[in-house]
């Protein structure tokens, strides 16, 4: 794969503001200790689900609390928590079409276990990061959110699982712990009980994440080293 550069990565880091946030933001993924969304304000921890749009064209924001209740809407305020995981893209308008049309950016059918097929083609095609998208059918979808916004561990995750079959959409980042091992990391929203919901997608040894008629999006980027920084989350080291 040759990448474009459509697209570039930017980390913002603990204490960021929505003020910070420049440029045209795509993908951006991680956490909040506060944000207004929708003229709601939300003094808690929350898992950022997205983040897109501009300081110019105002920023849309997907967040899940603590129970993986989902917000949606307009974001004015913010402020980072652990990281902010973010893409810079060039141009304006709905940013996955305009993802879908560059020739760097791939999409492949999965059905499976996500994880390991993600793991499988960035071996194949050399790549040193990427940003993710996926859309489609979960089978038995474990998430998490958080309760503290400086710690994140068993004890402050909350867990839940959907039984069965659930539509799930996402987005998210390849990259490298220390340059060496590679990290997925997605998050995303799901379908329970006929409510839409939100949170970090859980794909590990342990706990891998099944998918049905999905479909999965990749741009790679250069490189991303993911390294620890002083937090308990492993974040980007460059971008």
């Amino acid at each position: 794969m040759v990448c474009l550069m459509l697209i570039r990565p930017q980390q913002y880091k603990l204490g960021a503001t929505l003020a910070q946030f420049d440029g045209q933001l795509v993908g951006a993924i991680g956490a909040f200790s506060r944000a207004c969304v929708d003229d709601a304000v939300l003094a808690q921890p929350l898992e950022v689900l997205l983040v897109e749009g501009s300081a110019g064209t105002g920023f849309h924001a997907r967040l899940g609390d603590a129970a993986h209740r989902l917000y949606e809407g307009r974001l004015t305020e913010a402020e980072v928590s652990f990281t902010l995981e973010a893409f810079h893209m060039e141009g304006n308008g709905d940013p996955l079409p305009l993802l879908l049309k560059d020739s760097a950016c791939c999409q492949y059918p999965v059905t499976g276990e996500l994880r390991g097929t993600i793991l499988d083609l960035a071996a194949k095609e050399g790549l040193r990061g990427a940003l993710l998208y996926v859309t489609g059918t979960a089978r038995d979808l474990h998430t998490y959110g958080h309760t503290d916004p400086r710690h994140l561990n068993d004890q402050t995750k909350t867990f839940a699982v959907e039984p069965g079959l659930t539509e799930i959409e996402g987005w998210g980042n390849l990259s490298f712990i220390d340059g060496k091992t590679p990290f997925v990391h997605v998050h995303g929203t799901y379908v329970a009980h006929g409510v839409r919901k939100g949170g970090h997608f859980i794909m590990d040894d342990r706990t891998p994440l099944h998918v049905e008629r999905t479909t999965l999006v990749i741009y790679p980027v250069r490189s991303l080293i993911r390294t620890i920084q002083g937090e308990d989350f492993p974040t980007w080291q460059q971008g």
